[in-house]
């Protein structure tokens, strides 16, 4: 039985009687295979996979909240399924993997799936027109953005960096790839790109129409970055090495934490303003995931606590005008090794925040030992609110 069940009677009056967009609701998977709809009071459990149903995980939500979408491991296939935020109208697809990430593209009628294929990783698009889905692009690795109309995406994979289409057509952009993980396809048209040129590796700006490339940030050994919502502020995860010396141009603004003198590579995190080009310090040490609010001006980035305790973690929230820690807790296993490592991936497809930036909502064990998830108001001295006991991680419906 679902156990976020217990919590409150399941019933079918009990689930959110819309077939339309979704409504504040989050969704939730388990270690079990469960996956679940609640309110953000815990109230209104619905349950989509797992226990009597098939297993299914990482649900993933329509950018226009009218569906809800998991990967399901069948007994003799597996496939991909969609729905109505109530659970109706599922449709399952057939593929050859189990997907272990799920993709809307912007317009939201084309759910792209990636999953185990030779040689690699394998692409799956789902537009709801086959029972069977076939891999339309594979690599040794695979991370892809999709370009504002969903009818082309940038891939990074093993082999360098290209432009698909639904047609299967294949353009290779001519740049050198440094050591970053996904790209970002940005809402006025360009591709963000972190590339080795002449000696340095730098952020750019691409325009896949002309190839022409501008230069935006100099980062370090490697980087990762997660563009806001509103394609306003970049920010940068970047490894540097001891006295490398970035040029970060001559705004450097907002420094929450002091920037260290390390003797061997160092981790701090950038936020980079694409329209202005000034650059702020958000945080000087590694970081887990990070994760953009949908009005583009708060940033929770996950961090070891301030004790550096390695058993817990905080949530750091980040704004120009102000910096908090939240209370401490231990990350569940599932987010911490199948989520915080592409989080710069994740965070192009789902959203741990409220739709208004108000709060957010995690899964984890708080210092006193209570288990399941929980919602963070995006304010500081405010403890977090428990409000289910099975949860693996969850992530809230843009709508």
């Amino acid at each position: 039985m679902l156990l976020g069940c217990l919590l409150v009677a399941c019933s079918a009056s009990d689930s959110v009687a819309n077939q339309g967009q979704a409504n504040d609701r989050i969704a939730v998977a388990t270690a079990g295979g469960e996956i679940y709809l609640i309110d953000p009071d815990g109230s209104n459990p619905l349950p989509l996979a797992g226990g009597d149903l098939p297993t299914g995980l990482q649900p993933v939500w329509s950018l226009d909240g009218r569906s809800i979408a998991w990967s399901e491991v069948g007994s003799t296939s597996n496939g991909i399924v969609t729905a109505n935020p109530d659970g109706s109208n599922q449709r399952r697809s057939t593929t050859l993997f189990s997907g272990y990430f799920g993709y809307w593209d912007p317009t939201s009628t084309r759910l792209g799936f990636l999953g185990n294929a030779p040689p690699g990783t394998g692409l799956v698009i789902d537009d709801g027109s086959s029972a069977t889905l076939d891999v339309v692009d594979s690599d040794t690795f695979y991370y892809f953005s999709w370009s504002p109309d969903g009818t082309r995406w940038v891939v990074h994979s093993g082999s360098g960096l290209h432009l698909m289409d639904l047609e299967g057509t294949r353009i290779e952009i001519d740049l050198d790839d440094a050591f970053f993980r996904a790209p970002v396809w940005t809402p006025d048209g360009h591709i963000l790109l972190n590339i080795a040129m002449q000696g340095r590796n730098v952020i750019v700006r691409f325009d896949p129409a002309t190839s022409e490339i501008e230069e935006l940030l100099e980062v370090g050994l490697s980087a990762n970055f997660v563009l806001d919502p509103t394609g306003n502020l970049l920010a940068v995860e970047t490894v540097e090495e001891a006295g490398q010396g970035l040029d970060l141009g001559n705004d450097v603004t907002a420094i929450s934490q002091p920037v260290s003198q390390p003797t061997g590579p160092s981790t701090r995190v950038l936020v980079y303003d694409l329209r202005s080009g000034s650059v702020a310090q958000a945080f000087d040490g590694p970081i887990g995931s990070a994760w953009w609010s949908p009005d583009g001006t708060t940033l929770a980035l996950l961090v070891t606590e301030d004790s550096a305790d390695p058993q817990f973690a905080q949530w750091l929230v980040w704004s120009r005008d102000r910096t908090f820690r939240t209370d401490r807790f231990v990350p569940t296993r599932v987010y911490a090794t199948t989520y915080a490592p592409f989080y710069d991936q994740f965070a192009q497809s789902v959203s741990p925040w409220a739709p208004d930036s108000s709060r957010f909502v995690y899964a984890g064990t708080d210092v006193e030992g209570l288990t399941g998830l929980f919602v963070q108001d995006a304010e500081s001295d405010t403890p977090a609110t428990w409000i289910a006991a099975d949860a693996a991680v969850a992530f809230w419906s843009p709508t």
